[in-house]
């Protein structure tokens, strides 16, 4: 699971490995979605949220917070 910082201007900073993964560039535009635990931080690309992603906050959000490093982002095993 991997953390981010905020900076004193409020900005979230994310690693470099996050940014790549995610094809996150400068002005890329983010969704906040705020939850009743959290926020979630789903990058737009102008089209619907996918099923896929759509199946998994439903999964994470039936979850308690002890649940919650269920959702790690893995590599593919190679």
């Amino acid at each position: 699971m991997s953390t981010a910082t905020i900076d004193p201007t409020g900005s979230v900073l994310l690693s470099a490995e996050l940014r790549s993964r995610y094809h996150l560039e400068p002005a890329t535009t983010v969704r906040v979605v705020e939850t009743r635990h959290g926020l979630l931080l789903i990058p737009l690309n102008n089209g619907p949220i996918p099923e896929a992603l759509q199946r998994e906050l439903d999964e994470w959000q039936s979850l308690d917070a002890a649940g919650w490093d269920k959702f790690p982002y893995e590599e593919p095993a190679q």
